[in-house]
C-alpha cells in the first residue's frame, strides 16, 4: 500500500511540474501572437471588405436556435 502512495506522490510532483511547463507555453503563444498580431492586423482590412463568412453562417444558424 506504501509503495502505491510513494507512486501517486511521484504522479503529482510529474503533474505539477507538466502544468508549469503547459503554463510557460501558454506564455510564450501568447507572446508569439503579439508579435504576429501587427502583421495580421494589417490584412484584416482586406478580409472585412470582401463578403465575410463567418456573418452569414451565423445568420443561418438563428433560426434553428430559435
Amino acid at each position: 500500500m506504501e509503495e502505491k502512495l510513494a507512486g501517486f506522490d511521484e504522479m503529482k510532483q510529474k503533474l505539477s511540474q507538466f502544468e508549469e511547463m503547459e503554463q510557460r507555453m501558454e506564455q510564450r503563444m501568447a507572446r508569439m501572437l503579439q508579435q504576429i498580431s501587427p502583421q495580421c492586423n494589417q490584412d484584416v482590412p482586406l478580409a472585412e471588405h470582401s463578403p465575410s463568412l463567418p456573418k452569414s453562417s451565423a445568420a443561418s444558424y438563428q433560426p434553428s436556435s430559435l
